[in-house]
């Protein structure tokens, strides 16, 4: 597996932005709050969301004052690989 879906944040970020299509800076972090039901320090939020651009899998443009943040087609095959993984692990039903 990847490395970057080693890291949950990284993973739902990318979910989010899979579902999404693209987000705000702003609505990526409060969606990422709202799942994870805490508020997230921004420095670990904006080193995941960093790391996620750095390494090619989330594109990253300004659209006025706002960063607008997307997945690259990388990061889509990744997203569904790892959904597909998820699919052949988990029963159809909870047990």
């Amino acid at each position: 597996m990847a490395k970057w879906l080693t890291s949950g944040r990284r993973r739902d970020m990318c979910v989010i932005l899979a579902n999404e299509g693209e987000c705000t800076r702003q609505r990526l972090k409060t969606r990422l709050s709202n799942h994870d039901e805490e508020r997230i320090d921004p420095e670990s939020f904006y080193a995941a969301v960093t790391a996620l651009v750095d390494a090619g899998f989330v594109t990253e443009r300004a659209d006025g004052l706002a960063d607008v943040y997307s997945l690259t087609a990388d990061g889509e095959r990744r997203v569904y690989e790892h959904f597909e993984w998820l699919c052949e692990e988990l029963p159809d039903e909870p047990q």
